[in-house]
């Protein structure tokens, strides 16, 4: 996605911008369409402009517990500045001429917008080690051994505040 910022100067007023961008799908993430991007344009400052808006986009996988499908839509607030002449010690994204390319500072804000893993809900309780079946569904009437190699730590004399 391309800003022109050829007509604007040093005005108060924003000029809006909006399109959409092909975000990059990974192992664990399938981008469901192109995320949509609404937001302003504003001249802060010679050769310096500040963009901000919404990058909405939707994601696919499978939930980390129970392995069904799931479909996640997010909506990320984006707010960046990008100068002409960059110094080392300000965070800017820098560009030249008179167009910026957002492709880049919207990709990295997706990212990190990207939940650790997918839940299909947020009380999912997974699928049985043993026998593989859906405890969302019901109890698959599997015993479920509870021996857990830290358990030993429960005989130990400890006081009660430490």
């Amino acid at each position: 996605m391309i800003v022109q910022v050829r007509q604007m100067t040093m005005l108060d007023t924003a000029m809006p911008i909006s399109g959409t961008v092909d975000l990059p799908s990974t192992q664990e993430w399938e981008m469901v369409n192109p995320a949509a991007f609404e937001g302003e344009c504003l001249c802060i400052g010679e050769g310096v402009y500040l963009i901000s808006g919404t990058l909405t986009f939707t994601v696919q996988g499978v939930c980390a517990r129970c392995t069904k499908p799931v479909q996640t839509r997010l909506v990320v607030p984006f707010e960046e500045r990008f100068a002409r002449d960059v110094n080392a010690e300000e965070e800017m994204y820098p560009f030249t001429g008179n167009e910026i390319d957002l492709q880049e500072p919207l990709e990295q804000a997706a990212f990190m917008a990207l939940p650790l893993r997918l839940l299909c809900k947020e009380d999912c309780k997974g699928l049985c080690p043993q026998c593989g079946a859906d405890w969302n569904e019901g109890d698959c009437g599997c015993i479920q051994e509870t021996s857990n190699p830290f358990s030993i730590l429960k005989k130990l004399d400890l006081p009660e505040e430490v």
